[in-house]
Formats: C-alpha cells, sequence, structure tokens
C-alpha cells in the first residue's frame, strides 16, 4: 500500500475520523533507510495531535515510512513538551535520533519559541530541527565552527 495513504487510513482511525490531510516529503541519508516522511494532519489541537502521534507511531513501525502528525487547532503544548512527544514518537517508530555534527543549541532552542508563539505559521507540530536535521534542507551551524 502507498505510505502517504497508510499513514492517512492508520492515524483516520486512531483520531477517529479526524484525519484532514497528508503530505509525504522525501527524507536524506541516513534517514533514508526508514522511507519518506508522510506528515498526516488532523482536526485537533496541538496537544491532542501529539497524543495521537504516540500511539499511531506504534502501528506505523516498521511500514517503510517515518510518521509526523500535525494539528490544526490551537497550540496548547510548552517547548520542551512538543520535544517529549516528539522523542516518544520517534522511539516507538524506532527511528533513532541523529544529531547533526552542524547542530546549534541556541538556533533549536530560539525555532522552538517561534514554533510556541505561533510564528512558524502551520508548522506548530513539526518535529524540531535539532531532533531531524536530515529531513530538512536546511543545514544547522554548530557555534563551535563558527568561532
Amino acid at each position: 500500500m502507498d505510505p502517504g495513504f497508510e499513514a492517512y487510513r492508520i492515524v483516520n482511525e486512531i483520531s477517529g475520523g479526524r484525519a484532514t490531510n497528508f503530505r509525504m516529503i522525501s527524507t536524506k541519508p541516513p534517514l533514508d533507510r526508514f522511507g519518506p516522511r508522510v506528515v498526516v494532519e488532523v482536526d485537533a489541537d496541538a496537544r491532542e495531535a501529539l497524543e495521537i502521534w504516540v500511539r499511531a507511531a506504534r502501528e506505523v513501525r516498521g511500514k517503510g515510512f517515518i510518521l509526523e502528525v500535525r494539528g490544526t487547532r490551537e497550540m496548547n503544548v510548552s517547548a520542551d513538551e512538543l520535544i517529549e512527544y516528539a522523542v516518544r514518537a520517534l522511539v516507538e517508530m524506532e527511528i533513532p535520533l541523529f544529531i547533526d555534527p552542524n547542530f546549534d543549541s541556541v538556533e533549536a532552542v530560539r525555532e522552538a519559541r517561534r514554533r510556541i508563539r505561533g510564528e512558524a505559521r502551520g508548522d506548530a507540530l513539526a518535529v524540531p530541527g535539532h531532533l531531524r536535521p536530515h529531513l530538512t534542507d536546511t543545514p544547522h551551524r554548530s557555534q563551535s565552527s563558527a568561532r
């Protein structure tokens, strides 16, 4: 089955029919071995969407894609909670956390704050960049390499 449709089906079932959309994003090494990233939107606030993500992550383990669930309503979790849920979902999917050698912790905190304030509009539930450096085209710059 197509990874996008499979992810949508699983999230829709777990969320009680609240999945609204999905999109697929290709991944880069070293995460490409797990397949594409499938982002499923649900009609839910951030906390509900994150809880759905963790539950759905158990079901998608080994199915050939990396699941991400985003809510379309209120952003009602802290940056720390967002990171905790993201890590739990990745662990449930057995996706290792890769830390890029160019990781910039200061920028990661700034990014999380922008997301909490809603400045990242539409990406409020994306896994923070420092947890998925190989899933984006934007490299993170290390403080140590900037010196």
